[in-house]
């Protein structure tokens, strides 16, 4: 015989921890964004993220048919890349866009570079640097 869920309630008056707090919306806690102190806390932190980095990278390139390479360096000093094509031949393709002047190349779409620290000629609000 089989028990379902709402037969075991209405027995035993009971609902499970799981199937109250499936109701409640949880989410995740904000983190403030600043250095982790504790070595081993940090690493596991750079591991997990830089998993989920290029696992967005690799979602990113098949879905939008998109040119993509990532380089990730550890504070140890230790390579990690992904890139659908070939790392090298990305970054000719990046150099060579960025060889011709924007002044000469009007459709050609500005570039968005996310970088720790901006350059002091690019608008933080819009990402786009002035030439």
């Amino acid at each position: 015989m089989k028990v379902s869920s709402t037969d075991f309630e209405a027995e035993t008056g009971e609902i499970s921890e799981a199937i109250r707090s499936s109701s409640r919306k949880m989410g995740r806690g904000k983190i403030e964004i600043k250095r982790i102190e504790n070595t081993t806390n940090r690493q596991v932190t750079f591991c997990k993220r830089r998993n989920g980095l290029l696992k967005k990278a690799y979602e990113l390139s098949v879905l939008c048919d998109a040119e993509v390479a990532l380089i990730v360096f550890s504070n140890r000093g230790r390579l990690y890349e992904y890139a659908n094509d070939s790392v090298k031949k990305t970054i000719d393709r990046y150099k060579r866009a960025n060889a011709v002047p924007r002044a000469l190349c009007p459709f050609q779409k500005p570039i968005l570079s996310i970088t720790s620290k901006s350059p002091p000629n690019c608008d933080n609000r819009s990402g786009f640097c002035r030439i």
